[in-house]
């Protein structure tokens, strides 16, 4: 194991979202809030870390043994001017461009293992805010860019992927999406994120909360690039505390009611085979998240056409036992010069992706960390909470093999059944095994466009793109124990269809003269036309505690007379 911490060279200040990479390896990490890191590499020492920050200098190091290091880098002073600025309607120098952008060097971050393009952009991206709210896999992150919109209380900005706006956040209330997992990462050749005025001026109140700009890969001239790449990651928890063991637990709660001039009431329990239940419920909860991703592509180029297909699989395993997420993409991008005054592309992201995580905490596909359920429901304390909680002198399971609970909201039995005050004591490993909540994704994000120099600078070009979602989940709370026991359990079903088609028009005149000005003006209209169906059912009163659906395994009611 190695461990570390990144300190700014200057000020000594902690620095959030390092990339500490093993050399010629794809064992990679990133600092924490306090600029600490821990990876694991099975390598024989010497070995050497190359560490490396946006605004800051990269720097290699080696190491002779797994003594803690402490890092520190040192501010980099260096403009690019080269670099471009791309919104759906224009392509610019850096130098040329009025606004705020902030451009994430994509190579830098490849082959870092991530599903989502989301989980890699902490600490990438100056005055670009990224929380993850939970540790549930494809969960769709707290993106600040502008603040919050106080008008539509949004927190994700608008993300342009090709020239296509795509859905994203909170749609109709009820179902969710996190456009940056319907993405394959090893597709996407640069990220522009729009952060002031100036994007307002391109997309009006859409940019309230900035616009993150994604343009996918594209084919070079040359031979035909074949190109596989992989990568294989390994999870676990990270700096959990240490809890008491039974003994200790019994021993202090013991001692505390004899001072508060009660008689002792917490026991020791044995198992089956006669040893002493000592439950650490951070292994009933957790587990070590095994991952893996792959990627095939082939791209080239002609005189007239570039062309670029891939095609990519992601199966991630979260470190939270019963989460996990399976993504299967492909994308196309071809563009064709027919003649000197017109060129003619299209390219298609196409992604199909499956979510299973337990139903734990507030919203079933969102967080562990909320306790705000349904008011028809007992409440299910957060999945991490309960791992601190759950008493170690209670066992997961009876001597018989079943589940140790005494009633809908009790973990144990006996003397030691517990339901902690206010707080819904449940035995984890029955409320993950059973409480479950799938997504199944569908997108299609597409377009076609033409462009046409009708004079020397001025260019025409119109552009077509759609972009269609689909979207089910299911939700379950089993009748005998958590959170849906007291409604007899529970099951639910959501199903939406999204439809965005753009059609967009440009007129660009461009003109460079006297190798000192620089006139750039664009004229445009956009028409966007959205289809959005929803609907969605939920039951109670389930007869059957392993039957997940929704439209079986109920006592139906029979209404009476009015």
């Amino acid at each position: 194991m190695i461990k570390g911490q990144v300190l700014d060279d200057k000020n000594r200040l902690a620095l959030e979202g390092v990339s500490i990479q093993v050399t010629n390896s794809k064992i990679g990490t990133t600092t924490n809030t306090l600029g600490e890191f821990s990876l694991l590499s099975n390598d024989a020492f010497p070995q050497s870390l190359e560490i490396s920050y946006i605004g800051f200098e990269k720097k290699s190091v080696t190491l002779q043994s797994n003594e803690f290091l402490t890092i520190y880098l040192k501010e980099e002073a260096k403009e690019i001017s080269e670099v471009l600025v791309r919104s759906s309607y224009n392509v610019q120098k850096k130098s040329e461009f009025a606004g705020a952008v902030s451009n994430i060097d994509v190579r830098s971050l490849e082959n870092r293992p991530a599903s989502s393009f989301d989980q890699l952009l902490g600490g990438h991206a100056t005055g670009v805010d990224i929380i993850q709210p939970s540790s549930v896999l494809n969960n769709t992150p707290i993106m600040r860019i502008r603040g919050i919109n106080t008008i539509t209380s949004g927190l994700f900005p608008l993300v342009i992927v090709d020239g296509v706006s795509v859905f994203v956040g909170s749609i109709g209330g009820l179902i969710g999406n996190n456009p940056l997992s319907d993405i394959n990462p090893n597709d996407i050749q640069n990220i522009d994120i729009l952060k002031d005025a100036s994007a307002a001026a391109l997309y009006g109140s859409r940019a309230a909360n900035g616009v993150m700009v994604i343009t996918t890969k594209k084919g070079q001239k040359g031979r035909v690039k074949v190109n596989y790449s992989n990568w294989l990651s390994r999870s676990t928890p990270y700096n959990l505390p240490e809890l008491l063991n039974a003994e200790e637990y019994t021993m202090i709660k013991n001692e505390a009611m004899v001072n508060s001039g009660r008689a002792p009431g917490y026991q020791l329990m044995k198992n089956a085979d006669g040893s002493t239940v000592n439950t650490s419920w951070y292994d009933v909860a957790f587990r070590p998240g095994i991952s893996h991703n792959h990627t095939l592509s082939v791209s080239g180029a002609n005189n007239a056409t570039k062309y670029f297909f891939s095609a990519g699989f992601t199966d991630q395993n979260s470190y939270i036992r019963y989460n996990n997420f399976k993504r299967y993409s492909s994308g196309i991008n071809i563009e064709n010069q027919v003649n000197k005054a017109i060129v003619v592309g299209a390219n298609v992201n196409l992604s199909n992706s499956q979510n299973t995580g337990p139903n734990t905490g507030a919203i079933a596909s969102n967080s562990l960390s909320s306790s705000s359920y349904n008011s028809n429901y007992i409440t299910n304390e957060p999945l991490g909470r309960m791992t601190y909680v759950l008493p170690p002198n209670v066992p997961v399971y009876r001597e018989d093999g079943s589940y140790s609970i005494q009633n809908g909201v009790s973990v144990g039995y006996g003397a030691n059944a517990l339901s902690i005050g206010t707080i819904n004591a449940y035995n984890l490993a029955m409320v993950q095994k059973l409480d479950v909540n799938t997504s199944e994704n569908l997108s299609i994000i597409g377009n076609v466009f033409a462009e046409l120099n009708l004079l020397k600078n001025l260019k025409l070009r119109t552009n077509y793109g759609i972009n269609r979602l689909q979207v089910e989940n299911k939700s379950f709370l089993n009748p005998i124990h958590g959170g849906g026991a007291s409604a007899n359990g529970s099951a639910s079903n959501t199903n939406g269809k999204y439809i965005r088609s753009e059609l967009v028009n440009t007129l660009k005149y461009d003109l460079n003269f006297n190798d000192a000005h620089h006139i750039n003006l664009l004229l445009g209209n956009e028409i966007i036309k959205n289809k959005i169906d929803i609907w969605g059912a939920q039951r109670s009163n389930i007869t059957d505690p392993y039957y997940e659906n929704y439209q079986g395994g109920f006592i139906n009611i029979v209404p009476t007379e009015m």
